[in-house]
C-alpha cells in the first residue's frame, strides 16, 4: 500500500491584517508563508500533506474539520483572489490535481483535472474513456 502525497501552493494575494493572517497560518503545520518584498503580498507553500482539511485541538485531543480556502478568504482584501493549486499522487497508481479560487466574500470556483473525462466524452462524442489509473 502506498501513501498519498500532495504538493500545493497559492498565488500571491493581499490580506487585510498581516498580523492576524500570520497568526492564523501559525495554527497549522507544514505551511511556509512567503512575503513578496516589493508588493507586501503573501503566498502559501504547503508540505507533502497538501492543503489542510483539519486542525488539531490540543484541549479535546481531536481533529476539527476546516475549510482552509474559505478561512483564507476571510483575510483577503476586497480586490484580491487567492488561488490554490495542488497536485498529488499515490505512487503512479493515480494522479490528481485541482485548483480552488476564493475571494473575500468566501465565494469559490473549483476545478479538478479528472473533469477532462466528461469534457472529452462530450467533445468527441464517445461513451467511454479509460481512466489513467490502475
Amino acid at each position: 500500500m502506498a501513501n498519498y502525497y500532495e504538493q500545493a501552493r497559492t498565488n500571491y494575494f493581499n490580506v487585510k491584517d498581516a498580523a492576524a493572517f500570520q497568526k492564523f497560518i501559525e495554527t497549522f503545520r507544514g505551511i511556509d508563508l512567503v512575503v513578496q518584498e516589493q508588493t507586501g503580498q503573501y503566498a502559501l507553500l504547503f508540505d507533502e500533506t497538501g492543503i489542510p482539511c483539519s486542525i488539531y485541538d490540543e484541549e479535546t485531543d481531536d481533529h476539527i474539520d476546516v475549510d482552509f480556502p474559505y478561512e483564507v478568504s476571510q483575510h483577503l482584501t476586497d480586490d484580491s483572489i487567492a488561488v490554490f493549486e495542488a497536485i498529488g499522487s499515490e505512487k503512479m497508481r493515480y494522479l490528481c490535481g485541482y485548483a480552488i479560487a476564493v475571494n473575500s466574500k468566501g465565494e469559490r470556483e473549483d476545478i479538478n483535472i479528472s473533469e477532462i473525462y466528461a469534457r472529452a466524452k462530450e467533445k468527441f462524442g464517445v461513451k467511454e474513456i479509460g481512466e489513467a489509473s490502475y
